[in-house]
């Protein structure tokens, strides 16, 4: 994120970048309105149009993470990996990025992977689960499957799926 920069300029840097203008996104003439369009489509999609002209560094930090997500995005990724995507949000933001993850995956061609160690996260949002312990494949499959694995229950839900 470029925290100088609004909301949608940030957006427009991909999406330059993609149409192969290098950093022609810092030029007013090269804001084409199908880009600005474009941009503000994502945002959209994103929860961010509200936004679109605030400074980055003016949100909070839930809504800092659905930038990163917007940047992706700009790219036409067919997958993306996220890294513990909820990691340092409240609750609240934890659920607004499930939703989006989730909405994001049921609407568009995009494959979503993450790292996760929150299994009420992971159990939100995967289709398919692998899990790992000490560096070593530990189980794999549906979610339904996971949750009643004995192995994965010792390891990572302590015998419960409740806490």
């Amino acid at each position: 994120i470029f925290p100088g920069l609004s909301v949608l300029e940030n957006v427009l840097v991909p999406l330059t970048l993609r149409d192969g203008e290098g950093m022609g996104f810092l030029r007013a003439h090269h804001r084409a309105p199908e880009r600005v369009d474009e941009a503000r489509g994502i945002l959209e999609r994103v929860g961010l149009a509200a936004e679109a002209g605030r400074r980055a560094s003016e949100l909070p930090y839930g809504d800092k993470r659905r930038i990163e997500i917007a940047l992706v995005l700009a790219l036409r990724p067919k997958l993306v990996l996220l890294d513990e995507p909820t990691a340092g949000m409240t609750p609240e933001e934890t659920e607004q990025m499930v939703g989006l993850i989730r909405q994001l995956a049921e609407e568009s061609s995009v494959t979503f992977f993450l790292t996760e160690h929150d299994m009420k996260v992971v159990f939100s949002v995967a289709d398919y689960i692998y899990v790992l312990h000490q560096g070593s494949l530990l189980a794999e499959g549906a979610p339904g499957e996971i949750r009643t694995d004995p192995r994965v229950r010792e390891a990572y839900l302590g015998g419960s799926l409740d806490s």
